[in-house]
């Protein structure tokens, strides 16, 4: 069965990718500590502490939005994606656009979107190996020996371009109030 959303395929796209102890940071008020090791060597108990320690951070954040439940989701889901940059999420996508507007949120998922423009337009702006550079270091990747594949600006205009026009398309059933039930 695919997940599909206008026209596309959404199977693998990620509705609420966050990191865990960053939200539980943040809804305690406390900065983000550094996330726990485990070494290969741990015994089983250590590492079912850290499980638990988990999914107690989840149990809390879900308790913050009234318990884990279907109805619930929407209030957690606005607001890992209004505290996005906190809880470790990477910036805006279509993803959140769309579930912000399905979820009601119409002025949050044009704000989400309009971001999402402004990056595209940037990336049309700067140079193919500047945005390689930049994908490696999101990736945690530093390969200075490797084969780069650098596309031509001409290619990531085009792309951008492409993204630029589904964006306006989005926008468009946004603003016109495109049903989502």
């Amino acid at each position: 069965m695919k997940s599909q959303l206008v026209g596309y395929d959404v199977t693998s796209l990620y509705m609420l990718d966050f990191d865990l102890l960053a939200a539980s940071s943040l809804l305690d008020g406390k900065p983000v500590p550094h996330s726990p090791t485990i070494g290969i060597e741990a015994s089983n108990a250590e590492v079912a502490s850290h499980l638990a320690d988990y999914c107690l951070m989840m149990d809390r954040i879900w308790a913050a939005f009234g318990g884990a439940s279907v109805d619930n989701l929407r209030k957690l889901a606005i607001w890992m994606i209004q505290n996005r940059e906190a809880v470790g999420t990477l910036g805006a996508s279509v993803s959140m656009v769309c579930l912000a507007y399905v979820y009601g949120e119409t002025e949050l998922s044009l704000s989400l979107l309009a971001e999402i423009e402004t990056e595209l337009i940037s990336r049309m702006r700067a140079d193919p190996s500047d945005l390689f550079d930049e994908v490696e270091r999101e990736l945690g990747r530093d390969t200075p020996d490797s084969v780069r594949l650098v596309p031509s600006r001409e290619q990531v205009a085009e792309i951008a371009t492409k993204a630029l026009a589904e964006a306006a398309r989005l926008r468009n059933m946004i603003e016109q109030g495109y049903p989502t039930h």
